[in-house]
């Protein structure tokens, strides 16, 4: 996941903040680790790990009993925003109508609403630049069956 992180995410920070810029990375003392970009247009900041506290916006709650696995938070000058994958032992159709509901009652008017054979997905726009998506995947994990859970909840990030 950190490869994932500072090979894909940094950049995004980067360009979001102009083509010209710097920036620094650090691992804290919990394993949270964290990013800054600075460049013409501001600075934007990543922290990362599955010790970072999830922060989730007013009116979102993690699914009961489900485990985070990795937080990821950004902001910027525009917005801020973050993902949370988490893992639960509910089926995918379940956790889907859990953030279904919380989504409209935010106000988010959801756009795509896509189910398979094991998982789900659903996103749309609110209030104030707010931009939702939730995806949950069913998976096997040893003998057990698992669904992973990937919340996505960011308010005036371009």
């Amino acid at each position: 996941m950190d490869r994932f992180v500072f090979t894909v995410i940094v950049p995004l920070l980067m360009s979001a903040c102009g083509s010209d810029g710097s920036g620094k990375r650090e691992v804290e003392n919990d394993g949270v680790i964290a990013a800054t970009a600075s460049a013409n247009n501001g600075t934007s900041t990543m922290r990362s790990g599955k010790n970072l506290r999830a922060d989730l916006p007013a009116g979102f709650t993690l699914y009961p009993g489900a485990k985070v696995i990795n937080n990821t938070a950004v902001a910027n000058q525009d917005g801020d925003g973050g993902l949370i994958i988490m893992q639960s032992n509910a089926a995918p159709a379940d956790m889907v109508n859990f953030y279904r509901k919380q989504a409209e009652k935010a106000g988010i008017k959801l756009d795509l609403d896509i189910a398979t054979d094991n998982g789900a997905m659903i996103a749309g726009n609110g209030p104030n630049d707010t931009t939702f998506t939730f995806n949950a995947a069913g998976t096997a994990n040893g003998s057990a069956k698992k669904t992973n859970g990937y919340l996505t909840v960011s308010h005036g990030l371009k």
